[in-house]
């Protein structure tokens, strides 16, 4: 199993998401962020669950205490909308996605559309 560290930066880099834009989203320092992913400090139990929701895994995952990777609410939403692998990829990006970008993006389709 993986540590702490490794599967914060694995699901981050998972989510296209800098060291830097999660570090915003959290609350802390870039510093921080690079801190928690080489194993040099642990995260405060606040930050543990917060990233457990943004990434939309488990804490016991986050804390190498399961491979079970993701939330029990993800799998069971996925398993009843029955999609492939990439559309749940893409649906879990555009859920971490900031309003702004979403809507950008939205814009980008319609353009791809068009």
């Amino acid at each position: 199993m993986k540590d702490i560290g490794g599967r914060i930066r694995e699901l981050r880099k998972e989510m296209d998401c800098t060291q830097s834009k999660l570090a915003d989203i959290l609350g802390v320092t870039q510093d921080s962020i690079s801190l928690w992913e080489n194993d040099k400090r642990i995260p405060d139990t606040q930050y543990i669950v917060a990233m457990a929701k943004f990434f939309d895994v488990t804490t016991d995952y986050l804390l190498g205490l399961t491979d079970e990777y993701r939330s029990v609410r993800f799998n069971e939403e996925n398993r009843r909308l029955n999609l492939p692998p990439e559309e749940n990829m893409l649906l879990k990006k555009y859920r971490a996605m900031s309003n702004k970008e979403k809507a950008l993006l939205m814009q980008y389709m319609q353009l791809l559309k068009n």
